[in-house]
């Protein structure tokens, strides 16, 4: 299967599907209506909710009144103490699905502008390899529609209705959401292995640097190295130098990320990490940015709902 090169043409080529679910802490409404949702129609789609961060949706209903909200698609609100933060896209046919995880939110920037990161994985009868993150993914939605004030029947009935079998061997591809528990936490599950080196190529970082030596101490590794884009970064340059938890030397500042063979200057807002074992090298991104929030706490903790 040719492989996209955006969410956009990812979701343009998404064909015989029949509902999507989707997440987001923010959302531009004009965005969606315009070029996603008109996607989704062209493909049949029928069935759309939109879950959102319910104080980034109200600041957005201020800017702007969607026209097609609650008529052909539906939108729903998760109210919780930290932020509702993860971005995946759920579609589900007769025995098929197709999950996107990403670093984007709905919004222009995010789809269109911005260096982001997603990954697509594919199920259907013929191809399980990934049937464990689509149960998973599945799950995580049934949780969020019960997040809601008022869970959509519509989208509950979906859900029971695609029948996908919880796999019972240990898969090597996890999806990982901390509403229940810590992503950190899951971390320490399922690495077994000795670290040797921590590389985070992440937007935004805590002031006092937490969940970054958490995860130094943790695996006991002090060999880290960050990626960090010129002048667009939370990373507390002047806490750093005055308690040095990370040496400059570890520290790769860079302008522009290479795009099929060009120089690409926009704003990176992907959230990537790597861990180097010894015998095993684990990736992890996602939504998930290197704070306590993101990492360390689960929703009940008043952390993120991360993914």
């Amino acid at each position: 299967m040719k492989e996209s090169k955006s969410i956009i043409e990812e979701i343009e080529n998404s064909k015989k599907y029949d509902a999507v679910l989707m997440t987001t802490f923010n959302i531009e409404f004009s965005f969606f209506e315009r070029y996603l949702l008109h996607l989704y129609l062209n493909n049949s789609i029928r069935h759309i909710n939109v879950f959102v961060d319910s104080k980034q949706l109200n600041e957005s209903l201020k800017d702007e009144m969607p026209l097609h909200f609650g008529k052909k698609y539906y939108v729903s609100p998760i109210d919780i103490n930290g932020a509702f933060h993860p971005k995946v896209i759920l579609m589900l046919g007769a025995n098929k699905a197709k999950l996107i995880i990403s670093s984007a939110n709905i919004k222009m920037s995010g789809y269109m502008t911005n260096n982001e990161i997603f990954q697509t994985f594919y199920y259907d009868e013929n191809n399980k390899e990934y049937e464990s993150l689509i149960y998973e993914s599945t799950e995580m939605f049934k949780k969020l529609n019960l997040m809601t004030e008022i869970p959509d029947r519509g989208t509950q009935k979906l859900l029971d209705k695609f029948k996908i079998n919880q796999p019972t061997e240990y898969c090597q591809t996890r999806l990982l959401t901390s509403i229940d528990d810590s992503i950190f936490h899951q971390l320490q599950f399922l690495i077994h292995d000795e670290i040797k080196e921590i590389k985070a190529a992440v937007h935004f970082y805590d002031q006092h640097l937490t969940a970054l030596e958490q995860l130094q101490e943790t695996f006991q590794c002090k060999n880290t190295k960050l990626y960090i884009q010129n002048e667009l970064n939370t990373f507390p340059v002047e806490y750093n130098k005055k308690y040095k938890k990370i040496s400059n030397q570890s520290i790769t500042v860079f302008d522009s990320i290479l795009v099929d063979g060009k120089q690409k200057s926009s704003f990176y807002h992907g959230k990537v990490f790597e861990f180097v074992g010894k015998n095993n090298t684990y990736i992890f991104y996602g939504s998930a940015n290197c704070t306590a929030n993101a990492l360390m706490r689960n929703k009940t903790e008043n952390g993120n709902v991360e993914c």
